[in-house]
């Protein structure tokens, strides 16, 4: 390896990501639910509101045998599915003595209790907020990881990137929390901007004509790189 391309290695930037913005702003509508409660939207959310990290990782402490039947279950959001085959692992872990699986009995009987109910309260807002959170701050990570693998890969002169993710503005009559997309920021004194999303990786360019040609350049490298 060259000295050049050592230093060109070395001093590449790594790529920031937030989610602060995106956050503030689910916050502050999740929590309006309590004060102005709408029936889709609390249906919605309370959809959300189980840790499925959490029961993925029990279910494989437990070694559960009928484990994909009751991710399919809880899958549904329906009551009467769950109930049915939490009460088959209920019955399982009775028999084999299994603390992950009574864990996981007692994370579905306390979801099953909130699907029921048409209230919500501040727990399960906390909830929602959580698992919107984590899986809309993989995304951006994902997406920062994906950059950071691009600029390895072509001509790139060092910019500074900045990959923010954006709070859903879903069509009238959607209901959406989860972050959809993110707007990546090039540069530092001059800044291009394009906006990524995560469905389908489709990519717009904010148009900014007073951007150097080298780093319009380097952007358009960028973007065909994400695109593949």
């Amino acid at each position: 390896m060259s000295y050049k391309k050592y230093i060109e290695i070395k001093e590449n930037k790594k790529t920031e990501f937030s989610i602060e913005q995106y956050n503030n702003s689910l916050i502050e509508e999740l929590s309006g639910l309590l004060m102005n409660p709408s029936k889709d939207r609390i249906k919605f959310v309370k959809n959300d509101t189980i840790n499925e990290l959490e029961l993925t990782n029990l279910l494989e402490e437990s070694q559960y045998p009928n484990s994909i039947l009751l991710e399919m279950a809880v899958a549904t959001h329906l009551v009467k599915k769950i109930s049915q085959e939490r009460k088959k692992l209920f019955d399982w872990a009775y028999k084999n003595s299994n603390t992950a699986a009574e864990k996981i009995n007692s994370m579905l009987l306390e979801y099953e209790t909130s699907l029921y109910a048409e209230e919500i309260n501040c727990i399960e807002i906390d909830k929602a907020i959580s698992n919107y959170s984590y899986h809309s701050k993989k995304r951006v990570q994902e997406l920062a990881e994906k950059i950071d693998k691009a600029v390895k890969n072509i001509i790139w002169h060092n910019h500074n990137i900045f990959v923010e993710a954006l709070y859903p503005t879903p069509e009238y009559g959607n209901i959406a929390y989860l972050s959809e997309e993110a707007i990546v920021t090039i540069g530092s004194t001059h800044k291009k901007q394009i906006k990524f999303k995560f469905e389908n990786n489709e990519i717009n360019e904010i148009p900014n004509k007073s951007i150097p040609e080298i780093l319009q350049k380097d952007c358009n490298s960028l973007i065909n790189y994400l695109k593949k």
